[in-house]
């Protein structure tokens, strides 16, 4: 049967009887029933109360860490389960993992889940709230606000660790939710607070930039990976207020070096995704007490003008150094920049990871004979000969007096070599050095060695003057007797796994 018809409720409270006098047997029995589920209903609800006040009492009774300690102490046991999270950096495999990566549930919040006098403790210890992840999208973006207020005020006057992040959505729902949301309340909360960010983190589109606004007297780390369209980024800006930060950690992701308003004299560490050549010579101009530089692509266009004379920079305390620069940026400059910017910064440098595209291997050994200092090398993408293991053979012990210029790469721990193989296997054991009891002789402390190597194929044949793929048995036999000894070495073929020691 189909009934398109509207179907009116039926009242069964009893309060419309139609009886004429008096209500009939029926609704005095639902107004009887209806009483009794109300007394039962209270009794329930004064049951539930009796019952949390007993579960209180009980838990204090067995709950020995409250009943053994003072308060104080136990606030000390809980701040130390909160995990200090990691210096911000950029991922190692992908640019976008930290933007994507789930944040964990807070300790504190777990914490406070466990009973009510944790609960009451949890909340009184302004150190279990220092830490502040503040998501300004999603379907209950109305009641964040509050939430970001009230832990906010729990962290009391302390630092504060702050990420403030978009949730990543669908395409097809990003723009409905995101037109639904306000999170404009939300940074208004956390720039009541915001003096006192010690580490910032943001991951969100460019356009809510300019809801974050105060002083930031006290920061140290600055993480910036701002989304938005290319000619979005190009009018990004981020400026906190008159007075710019002064950060000693700053990584920049899809942003330009200009648009970001701080004072770049006080950075020390410093990672960019990508950055064009002329930002790199601002950087090293404005910043010129850098210790670590990693930039991981650098790019040109063919309409940029480079302001900067690069001969007039130096960076003496530079000790860290990443270039990769992109395949299509004058690669052949490469070598010459990088040897004339350590001569003239003269830094002691311990690390450099590079990607040397067309660049030679001499040119190569030419840069890092000025680098004695250096205790890492990683160089990738060029052919790898005899010559350099043949420097390091001639090297492996040197006596006390000789100078450290003199010395290929004398203070060498870490060697990892990456590109397509033009030596003899039998080069590579002599690279380390042997034992040697004599108190006047000076070892290489060489330990690390990573080859991974890229072999190309003519047909069915090798390439000519390529290494042999199939190491030699007693090359194999001498390696793993340094690796018996404590030598970590590790060659890889990058194609296959044919390649093992």
């Amino acid at each position: 049967m189909h009934n398109s018809g509207c179907i009116e409720e039926i009242n069964v409270s009893g309060e419309e009887c139609p009886s004429s006098d008096l209500a009939c047997s029926a609704c005095k029995e639902l107004t009887s029933l209806d009483a009794q589920i109300e007394d039962a209903r209270s009794l329930l609800r004064t049951l539930y109360l009796k019952r949390c006040q007993v579960k209180l009492r009980r838990n204090l009774h067995h709950d020995q860490l409250v009943r053994s300690l003072p308060i104080e102490l136990v606030s000390r046991i809980f701040v130390h389960c909160l995990h200090s999270p990691p210096p911000p950096s950029l991922p190692e495999d992908d640019a976008n993992a930290a933007h994507d990566a789930r944040r964990p549930n807070p300790v504190s919040l777990v914490l406070a889940a466990v009973c009510q006098r944790w609960r009451q403790i949890a909340f009184s210890t302004p150190h279990l709230w220092t830490v502040v992840c503040v998501r300004i999208s999603g379907p209950s973006i109305a009641h964040y606000p509050q939430m970001t207020s009230e832990w906010l005020r729990r962290s009391g006057h302390l630092p504060i660790w702050l990420d403030v992040y978009e949730e990543r959505l669908q395409p097809a729902l990003s723009g409905i939710r995101r037109q639904l949301a306000d999170p404009a309340p939300i940074f208004d909360a956390i720039n009541r607070h915001i003096s006192r960010v010690e580490t910032l983190k943001l991951h969100f589109n460019r356009k809510y930039l300019t809801l974050l606004r105060g002083e930031t007297p006290i920061l140290h780390q600055l993480f910036l990976s701002i989304t938005g369209s290319q000619h979005e980024l190009s009018s990004a800006a981020f400026r906190l207020a008159d007075a710019r930060p002064s950060p000693h950690r700053v990584i920049i992701r899809d942003m330009p070096y200009t648009a970001v308003g701080i004072e770049w004299a006080s950075v020390t560490h410093f990672e960019a995704f990508s950055l064009t050549s002329s930002e790199c010579l601002l950087l090293f101009c404005h910043s010129p007490h850098l210790t670590h530089c990693k930039i991981e692509n650098i790019t040109m266009s063919a309409a940029e003008f480079n302001p900067l004379d690069p001969q007039t920079i130096t960076l003496s305390s530079l000790l860290t150094l990443i270039l990769d620069p992109y395949r299509r940026c004058t690669p052949h400059a490469a070598p010459s920049v990088v040897a004339s910017l350590t001569m003239r910064s003269n830094c002691a440098l311990r690390e450099l990871i590079i990607n040397w595209f067309d660049g030679t291997l001499s040119q190569l050994i030419d840069v890092v004979k000025m680098m004695p200092s250096l205790e890492e090398l990683s160089a990738s993408h060029f052919r790898i000969h005899d010559e350099i293991f043949e420097l390091l053979a001639a090297t492996t012990s040197t006596q006390e007096d000789t100078p450290p210029e003199e010395v290929f790469l004398p203070n060498l721990r870490v060697l990892c070599l990456s590109g397509t193989p033009y030596f003899n296997w039998w080069s590579l054991p002599p690279i380390f050095s042997q034992n040697n009891t004599d108190t006047d002789v000076v070892l290489r402390p060489l330990s690390s060695f990573h080859l991974h190597l890229s072999f190309s194929r003519r047909g069915p044949g090798e390439e000519e003057g390529q290494t042999p793929e199939e190491i030699d048995e007693d090359v194999k036999q001498r390696l793993h007797e340094l690796r018996a000894g404590g030598k970590e070495i590790d060659i890889v073929n990058v194609f296959d796994d044919s390649l093992e020691l």
